[in-house]
């Protein structure tokens, strides 16, 4: 599908993520207000009218406000969509144009689902017994082809590792970490482009290039670490993976 019809696609899924992210504070607010007027108003209710069926009624209504929020929770659509993903197909319709195909693939969700559950392990002694839960989901998954003809993959990948840990006075701590991977791949035509120099090692990168007959491949993954389960994407970040293996190419002819 090309970007304009992907833009078409995500510009309302952002405008109700947008929209459902301002009135959250409200919603809750308006929540915890008609819990109360529920809670303490079907008291009086119930003598006026002489008949207790409004006291015993309201705590089922309290309760299936609280199901429909957790449903609504379930429904809040991932913010990178919005804040990260969303503006980076305006600046790829710049460098590949708007007429090719981009294959697109993006987590919608929030993670800690239970479809994202890729692994657990047990650590520790009889008194402080450890156990690790590990989420790991794919946030985004894209191919396209510049005007140049490179074909350019990004796979960005979070696993959280959700730690439970019971202590000798028998508090139980949760902690959670995400670890994030983002990796650039690009494919260079050599009729094109030709090595000129090799990258260094970079710390926490792993870049890796090959070439044969054809084609050279450029490939560097970028890792990272933050505490919680949610961090954000930045997109200079991402697009400046991209522009990495040029310094390390130069066209074929040109004069240097």
């Amino acid at each position: 599908m090309s970007i304009p019809k992907w833009i078409k696609h995500l510009e309302p899924i952002c405008r109700y993520d947008e929209a459902r992210d301002r009135a959250k504070w409200w919603y809750v607010g308006a929540m915890v207000l008609l819990g109360c007027v529920l809670m303490f108003g079907s008291g009086s209710v119930a003598d006026w009218i002489g008949s207790p069926v409004p006291f015993l009624v309201s705590p089922i209504l309290f309760v299936i406000l609280i199901f429909f929020s957790i449903h609504l929770h379930k429904l809040d659509v991932n913010d990178n969509v919005r804040n990260t993903i969303f503006p980076l197909l305006h600046v790829l319709a710049l460098e590949i144009g708007h007429n090719k195909k981009v294959q697109l693939k993006i987590n919608f969700s929030k993670p800690l689902k239970s479809n994202d559950l890729s692994g657990e392990e047990d650590k520790g002694s009889f008194f402080s017994p450890n156990k690790s839960m590990f989420y790991s989901y794919d946030v985004l998954e894209l191919h396209c082809t510049f005007l140049d003809g490179t074909k350019l993959t990004w796979l960005l990948n979070d696993t959280i590792r959700k730690r439970k840990r019971k202590t000798a006075r028998g508090k139980v701590k949760i902690k959670e970490k995400l670890k994030r991977r983002l990796t650039t791949t690009l494919v260079f035509n050599k009729k094109r482009y030709q090595l000129s120099a090799k990258p260094p090692k970079i710390r926490n990168q792993s870049i890796k290039i090959k070439e044969d007959e054809n084609k050279i491949v450029y490939r560097n993954t970028l890792k990272s670490s933050a505490p919680g389960r949610y961090s954000p994407v930045s997109m200079e970040q991402i697009i400046n993976e991209a522009k990495i293996p040029y310094r390390y190419l130069s066209v074929v002819g040109a004069k240097t």
